[in-house]
């Protein structure tokens, strides 16, 4: 059994492992005891489901940000593992039995967030009342803020990929006027540090980077490119240290990378998964069926004033979905642009951003069919 995927909890001493050819989901404490085994049944993927992109048919993972509750989608059902054991939810009405749909604690804990690739909504349930509202839609993922009150998320397009940040109110759902750009698609979830100063993200479509930003201001620090499709890297490698002062990378070798610290050797199978949990322990999977995991001191409560300072700096999107794109003051960790200033920009050098040198030459296009 080789495990493709990892996602711990936030707070405690657990995490999840999805496996690599099906869509069948474990959990494990910290000493890595088998909890649960949901989708125990579950077929093998087949080669065409959803094409060659992987990603879009695993079931989601979603923690409860402060109690030991885990959702999942397996065969189109709603599965909820507590200690207590399994059990069925019913599924946000409009989800429909589809491996595409993403589910999401919201901030908090008490709302449910799910989201269909393609939809330009989202469902957000209120999971104490049922009452049930909406939100914009995302498409990959969605990470909590360790702080609270502020989630992060994906709305990705082949040119280019927004990372945007959200609230929820009650049972809606607001995204914030900030977000930043980045190449092309392809992305997996950001990755927070445990004391929500920086976030990781990990792609994309065309090559494996990871890019390291801090947080609030959205300046990027970091950016790697770790290698092409060919070269075996897994997109869920990364985790930040307990003390979030470095990231830690599993490479294709069996090794795990500790940014500024060296490597150290774990497998001779390629690293396949990597996660940390809030209780401090290190969990990697490898190639091989490998499974190991290293206690190290838990993480302080994350400062809730970086999330203050964030949501000072902005504001909300429109309702209007049809506006959203519209709206956003964008920056790509080094630059920034306010709302309808990209429809301005005419010139762009060979050294920036496709996207940004694809939308000079759109603009430019647009202006000499006016005259």
């Amino acid at each position: 059994m080789v495990i493709e995927r990892l996602v711990a909890h936030p707070r405690l001493s657990y995490v999840a492992g999805l496996e690599a050819g099906r869509p069948a989901v474990h959990v494990w404490d910290g000493d890595l005891r088998e909890l649960a085994f949901l989708g125990a049944d579950a077929a093998p993927y087949l080669e065409d489901d959803w094409g060659d992109d992987r990603r879009r048919r695993e079931p989601p993972l979603a923690w409860h940000p402060d109690e030991p509750r885990l959702l999942t989608t397996i065969g189109g059902a709603v599965l909820q593992w507590t200690p207590a054991g399994v059990a069925a939810r019913d599924a946000p009405p409009g989800l429909p039995a589809d491996p595409a749909s993403d589910l999401a604690f919201g901030p908090g804990g008490r709302t449910m967030l799910a989201s269909v690739p393609g939809h330009d909504r989202c469902d957000v349930v209120d999971l104490e009342s049922g009452a049930l509202g909406t939100g914009p839609g995302w498409d990959t993922g969605v990470a909590l803020h360790p702080a609270g009150e502020l989630f992060a998320t994906l709305r990705s397009d082949q040119g280019a990929t927004l990372v945007v940040f959200g609230r929820v109110e009650g049972t809606t759902a607001r995204l914030l006027r900030r977000a930043l750009i980045i190449e092309v698609d392809g992305y997996t979830a950001p990755v927070f540090a445990p004391d929500g100063r920086h976030f990781a993200v990990r792609g994309n479509a065309y090559e494996h980077t990871l890019d390291a930003f801090e947080f609030p201001s959205l300046r990027r620090v970091l950016h790697l490119s770790l290698g092409s499709w060919d070269d075996g890297w897994s997109l869920s490698n990364i985790a930040f240290t307990p003390d979030s002062e470095r990231l830690l990378i599993g490479t294709p070798d069996g090794t795990v990378l500790n940014l500024g610290d060296g490597e150290r050797p774990v497998f001779a199978s390629p690293v396949t998964a990597l996660a940390v949990t809030g209780a401090g322990d290190i969990v990697i999977a490898g190639a091989g069926g490998e499974l190991v995991t290293v206690a190290v001191p838990p993480p302080p409560p994350a400062d809730p004033a970086t999330v203050r300072a964030f949501l000072a700096s902005t504001g909300d999107l429109p309702e209007d979905p049809d506006s959203l794109d519209e709206e956003f003051e964008l920056t790509d960790g080094e630059r920034t642009w306010g709302p309808g200033d990209l429809e301005t920009v005419t010139e762009a050098s060979a050294q920036d951003p496709a996207w940004l040198q694809i939308q000079a030459r759109m603009n430019t296009l647009r202006a000499d069919a006016a005259d």
